[in-house]
């Protein structure tokens, strides 16, 4: 587990802007897939076990879009019930882990 958090940070961190400080926790599950919280929305995201850097930016696309209620970009992103985060439905979590795309979870 400890490899596996280093290399997250170095991954993180290795370009600007530097990721690791926008994370509140990291979660390893039993399989050793990480599980990201946000420190500014609290939201879970799921990145799997690698290509770190990558995920997290494909899911801060989508919080940036939402927040900007942004509807083309969230189009563009292939983000099913666009119009429900639109509408104010809260994020529970983005899972990351299937490369060009992430599914969204939304609260109850």
């Amino acid at each position: 587990r400890m490899m596996l958090y280093q290399q997250l940070l170095r991954e993180l961190d290795n370009a600007e802007p530097q990721l690791s400080s926008r994370l509140d926790e990291v979660i390893f599950d039993e399989e050793m897939n990480v599980r990201l919280i946000l420190k500014d929305s609290r939201v879970a995201v799921m990145v799997g076990q690698e290509d770190f850097r990558t995920r997290l930016n494909a899911a801060l696309d989508v919080l940036d879009a939402v927040r900007r209620k942004d509807a083309e970009s969230l189009q563009v992103l292939k983000i099913e019930d666009a119009q429900k985060l639109l509408g104010g439905s809260r994020i529970a979590y983005l899972n990351a882990t299937i490369p060009k795309r992430v599914i969204v979870g939304l609260a109850e």
